[in-house]
């Protein structure tokens, strides 16, 4: 099990071209105004635990303008150890 995300980058995937947070272990906030992509970040982190999407069932529709995919990764705590879990879509394969 998952204890928490410590480190998302997200490159292309809708709205965000280039994106990193960091989160706290305990609570976070994510807050913006509308189009800005906090839903882009929850459905991030969605992407990487199912390798889905819960917005659409293609995800060639994730893909910002003019990108060829998208690449979304985390840096996370699982049972103590530090672990690394990477999604890329590119030219229509996962990888």
């Amino acid at each position: 099990m998952i204890q928490n995300i410590v480190r998302l980058q997200v490159h292309n995937l809708r709205a965000l071209q280039s994106f990193t947070c960091t989160f706290d272990p305990k609570i976070n906030e994510i807050v913006g105004d509308n189009g800005r992509g906090k839903t882009t970040i929850l459905e991030a982190i969605y992407l990487l635990m199912t390798g889905g999407s819960f917005r659409t069932s293609v995800l060639k529709e994730l893909i910002s303008h003019a990108s060829r995919g998208f690449i979304v990764e985390a840096l996370f705590i699982k049972e103590g150890h530090e672990c690394e879990l990477k999604f890329v879509f590119d030219a229509g394969k996962r990888h």
